[in-house]
């Protein structure tokens, strides 16, 4: 066996344990090496190679002894020669003399690395100079320390005579080396010329494209990137990493046409050059070339196995195209690399969400059965949730012990309970985390999120002030909390707050990067740009500097929007929105050829009803009404389809209107789809590159429902709500529908709740755009929201219409009586138990404490010790929601109207995220216990309103209350807080009252008046059923709106 057999089997012995046998027969070999170049016919090649491997094993000492004595044979040369093994003699002796040398260039090293350590840079020249002169090659750690102690010695020239001779000498490890070293010293110069010199198979390396582009961005004089490319397309071969070249090109710049004619001129494989163009025609937006690229993929011939670039395009391409609303095709990308490949976690993925997008649930389930052990468990759930299969989402989540799981894999069940709406548990993973100081801008939003649907806004406030105390002396929180300050409207000092985060890390790009990225996606291209221009000297070395000048430049640009006009001043006081610079732009583009829209398609008929969801909402059982009375033709169109946002699957589908209009048969179209979904269209005007200014989410959707209004070719868009009327509205106006009627339906955005305010922050200005159309009007369901309106965006009341909600008389007709017996017989309530009820979501809008708090008031005789302390707090907590004064009631008054008051109850009929607290505070209070029902969800309000003998609104917000009208149609008596247009759905005084102030003392006072007279509640109950069918019955209702749509009869 020849020693480097027994070598690897020395090893083998030596991983077993058996070192000493290993060494043994090393031994052996090299004895026998000594006895073969003794004899006298000896086989060159085979002891020179030996001798090599010894050498290559770590021997030094024995290889230099057997060269000595093979050198030391008489015939040496003459065998040499003869035996034409002078190469392989000489490459013996120049690797043992290497190898000496490497051995002192060891020590060296060390002592470089000290000297460098403690500042003798000059010493550390001089002792590394003489390994550099005699040609010691491919040492990364020698030139990266001769590199750094000639530069800081002042001998910046012995590395500019050494890079013409080292470019061509040494291997890709020791260059990239070496050039990241010129590059973190800041020696551009110095970097660039190294670059020049290098050879294109030197340039095709990760490190060394990297570092050019870093370099690129501060130094404008080196090598051109067409000229690296150029290098990199001359390798015969094929460059390794072309494709990663463009992908850091296209981060830069935008390709240029020359790229592409050098990207297929190229040698390198289909696959790479498949790569590469794709990339580039993302950055160029094209997607008919995206697409044909994608067949390409398809007709690959064949898959190597291992070839990370193949499997990578296939999972991006399959990804893409999904994202493009090719579905068929993202299936198809999947189905080809599987016939030779197992698919990858990510290509299931694109593959699965394909498969549900084209609504093939049932082939997407066995899928996902099939492949379920690609996925994290939490991964599965995900996917059920996009099944639909809530419920055995919510019973494995709850099945899962949080207290045993790590802070990331909790952080990561949190996400699915946040997508559950289960608010409450996800605040109870998160809190401590973020107690503590550990959070990431999203998870802070999401928390926050999650505190305001509970109805905890002050809760929210203290834990935000709580966090600033204790957890802004980190440069990186004190930016976070600062942005998350601005976004839930919870300081006004934002900008100064990341002012000094900045300056807490003055020579650190991290935080002006964070704040720039994330205000872009707060649509506040202004903030961005005021931040980039103030502190361009720390970003300009990074490598986000490009990719940052390039998004806030283009939007500057595209929105026209002069930078001179941003200062510190105006962030606060006029404050830029880009969605509302993007909707002022597209706005021209409506103007251009508004006349020639309108005149092409008046009086066509075909209506668009378009609402964002039709989950359980008043404005959403209008929308289902109108799509009913559509269908029976009560509301005439020549035809008619519904815009919506998704089509939920599961109970979210039961939990909605959706069944309401399931038998009409509908035409539905969803823009979560993306816009290629309803066949590609080409835009005369480039909607998208105005758009693309704005959040990703919001420009696909606006982008689908353009596409959806020009395939639906509709001549009226009638939207729902502040979110369709903004977005809804311009996008239908960009097709070409003439018409667009807007429905507002509550307060203006910024008299909400915080999130209210925060998602509608930019509307007021978006608004006054919009309104200004050819085509535009608007209508409130109250006069309250008309005056509210038009105070909100300064526009005469006489420029809104008015037309009030109307009810479903006939669905609350059939079996009322009979089932209300039956609910109050199964809650324990006796035929002669006076009801008081209360029907909403339990949500702050709503304020359920208040209700609560009355029930408590007046079943425990006024006596405050008696008062459950949990529902107290609750109130005292929300205090700043209440309207007006909050009155006053003595206990004596209130005892002795309760004197005449036995086996009271209270209803409580809805859902919201405020539930379970109300139950809970309900379960563990004597008084409540018993007396107050918490139904919680259900589809027969209208039984439930027919056990009441009052129903009492607690709002704070609200529209027109349909629960109002529909009590009012059930013959029940109201006590309302005066929001929104709860006034015009009674005949004040006569069918109900309204109370000023959201005290719980004056509306206990209140309600107590009202059932202790019986006059009134007789005559009440008589007036309220004439008076809700004449003003919000379906005659009256229909007869409006075919005047709105302008087709009377």
């Amino acid at each position: 066996m020849t020693f480097r057999t027994n070598l690897i089997y020395g090893r083998a012995l030596k991983k077993l344990g058996l070192v000493e046998e290993s060494e043994r027969i090393l031994e052996l070999s090299k004895k026998k090496i000594h006895s073969m170049i003794k004899e006298d016919s000896i086989d060159v090649y085979g002891i020179t190679k030996s001798i090599m491997d010894i050498g290559y094993s770590g021997d030094i000492q024995s290889s230099e002894r057997l060269l000595f004595e093979l050198t030391s044979r008489k015939r040496l040369s003459s065998e040499i020669v003869e035996k034409e093994h002078v190469g392989n003699f000489i490459g013996l002796v120049n690797d043992t003399l290497n190898r000496q040398k490497r051995m002192r260039l060891q020590d060296t090293l060390v002592s470089g690395k000290k000297l460098i350590r403690e500042g003798e840079h000059e010493l550390a020249f001089r002792l590394l100079e003489p390994y550099i002169v005699h040609k010691i090659e491919n040492s990364a750690e020698l030139f990266e320390q001769f590199a750094i102690s000639a530069i800081k010695s002042g001998n910046e020239e012995a590395v500019a005579r050494l890079i013409p001779i080292m470019s061509k000498r040494v291997n890709t490890t020791t260059a990239a080396r070496f050039i990241e070293t010129l590059d973190s010293m800041g020696q551009f110069k110095l970097h660039s010329q190294m670059i020049e010199q290098m050879s294109p198979k030197l340039l095709d390396s990760v490190k060394i494209i990297r570092s050019f582009f870093k370099v690129r961005l501060r130094y404008s004089g080196g090598m051109d990137a067409k000229e690296y490319l150029v290098r990199l397309c001359s390798i015969k071969k094929g460059s390794r990493e072309i494709s990663y070249f463009i992908d850091a090109l296209c981060r830069q710049e935008f390709p240029s046409k020359e790229v592409v004619t050098l990207i297929l001129t190229s040698g390198s494989r289909d696959v790479e050059k498949l790569a590469c163009m794709l990339t580039v025609n993302q950055t160029r937006n094209n997607d008919s070339e995206i697409r044909a690229i994608f067949d390409k993929i398809l007709l690959l011939p064949k898959i190597e196995r291992s070839d990370s670039l193949t499997r990578k395009l296939f999972e991006r391409s399959a990804n893409l195209s999904f994202k493009m609303g090719d579905f068929e095709k993202s299936i198809l990308l999947v189905e080809r690399f599987s016939k030779e490949e197992k698919e990858t976690e990510q290509m299931v993925a694109s593959k699965l969400r394909s498969l549900l997008a084209i609504g093939n649930s049932v082939e997407g389930e066995f899928y996902l059965n099939q492949n379920s052990g690609v996925f994290s468990e939490i991964q599965n759930l995900r996917f059920r949730l996009e099944l639909g299969q809530r419920d055995f989402v919510i019973e494995q989540v709850t099945e899962m012990k949080i207290d045993s799981l790590t802070i990331g894999e909790s952080k990561r069940v949190a996400e699915i309970l946040f997508r559950l709406n289960m608010h409450v548990e996800y605040c109870e993973i998160f809190h401590a985390p973020i107690s503590k100081g550990d959070f990431t801008l999203s998870e802070l939003t999401r928390y926050f999120h999650s505190l305001c649907k509970l109805g905890e806004e002050q809760r929210m406030i203290e834990e935000f002030e709580e966090l600033r105390n204790f957890h802004s002396w980190s440069a990186e929180s004190r930016a976070i909390l600062a942005v998350a300050g601005y976004d839930f409207h919870l300081c006004e000092d934002y900008i100064e707050e990341i002012e000094i985060a900045i300056s807490m890390e003055p020579n650190r790009a991290v935080v002006p990067i964070f704040v720039c990225e994330s205000f872009i996606s707060l649509e506040r291209v202004d903030v961005s740009y005021y931040f980039l221009a103030k502190y361009i000297h720390l970003i300009q070395g990074s490598g986000k500097i490009s990719e940052l000048a390039r998004k806030i430049g283009g939007a500057l640009r595209d929105l026209e929007i002069e930078p001179n006009c941003i200062c510190k001043e105006n962030l606060t006081k006029k404050p830029i929105f880009s969605d509302v610079e993007a909707i002022r732009q597209l706005a021209k583009l409506v103007d251009s050829s508004g006349e020639k829209m309108i005149d092409g398609k008046r009086g066509r008929g075909k209506i668009a009803i378009h609402s964002h969801t039709l989950g359980i909402g008043g404005a959403e059982r209008q929308v289902s009404l109108l799509l009913g009375l559509l269908s029976k033709g009560n509301v005439k169109s020549r035809d008619f389809s519904f815009i919506t946002n998704a089509i939920p699957k599961g109970s979210d589908y039961t939990n909605s209107y959706y069944p309401k209009i399931e038998k009409h048969n509908i035409d539905i179209f969803e823009y979560n789809k993306p816009s290629d979904f309803y066949g590609t269209w080409v835009s005369e005007q480039d909607f998208d590159r105005i758009l693309r200014h704005i959040s990703p989410l919001k420009r696909n959707r606006i982008l689908s429902m353009i596409a959806i209004y020009k395939k639906g070719d509709f001549n009226v868009a009638h939207t729902w709500q502040d979110w369709c009327n903004v977005y809804g509205g311009i996008a239908a106006l960009l097709a070409g529908v003439d018409r667009v009627i807007m429905s507002g339906r509550t307060l203006p955005p910024e008299m909400k709740a915080i999130l209210q305010a925060r998602s509608g922050r930019s509307y007021k200005e978006a608004y006054k755009i919009i309104l200004n159309l050819p085509g535009v009007e608007m209508i409130h369901n109250s006069n309250s929201g008309r005056a509210e309106y038009s105070k909100w965006l300064n526009v005469s009341e006489d420029n809104f219409g008015m037309i009030h909600n109307v009810i479903n008389t006939r669905s609350m007709v059939r079996g009322a009586p009979k089932r209300s017996s039956e609910i109050k017989t199964g809650l324990g309530i006796s035929k002669n138990d006076l009801v008081i009820g209360f029907v909403g979501r339990f949500s702050s809008d709503k304020r359920p404490w208040i209700f609560l708090s009355i029930a408590d008031k007046i079943l425990s005789n006024g006596d405050e010790e008696k008062t459950s302390p949990v529902l107290e707090e609750w109130v005292q907590k929300n205090q700043s929601l209440h309207i007006g004064d909050q009155g006053e009631l003595e206990d004596a008054t209130l005892r002795k109207e309760l004197d005449s008051i036995e086996n009271t109850h209270f209803i409580m009929v809805g859902d919201g995220p405020q539930l379970e607290k109300a139950k809970s505070i309900v379960d563990n209070s004597t008084i409540l216990n018993g007396r107050v029902h918490i139904v919680g969800y259900s589809s027969e309000v209208n039984a439930y309103l027919r056990c009441m003998d009052c129903l009492v609104l607690t709002s704070k917000i609200e529209g027109l209350p349909n629960v109002i009208i529909e009590a009012q149609y059930s013959g029940v008596p109201v006590l309302t807080t005066n929001a929104g247009g709860a006034r015009e759905c009674i005949i004040e005084g006569e069918t109900g009252i309204v109370v000023d102030s959201g005290s719980v003392e004056l509306m206990a006072s209140k309600l107590l008046e009202m059932i202790n007279d019986s006059n009134f509640m007789t005559s009440a109950s008589k007036k309220s059923r004439k008076f809700a069918l004449k003003e919000f019955g379906q005659k009256t209702w229909i007869k409006r709106m075919n005047n709105l749509y302008g087709v009377q009869k």
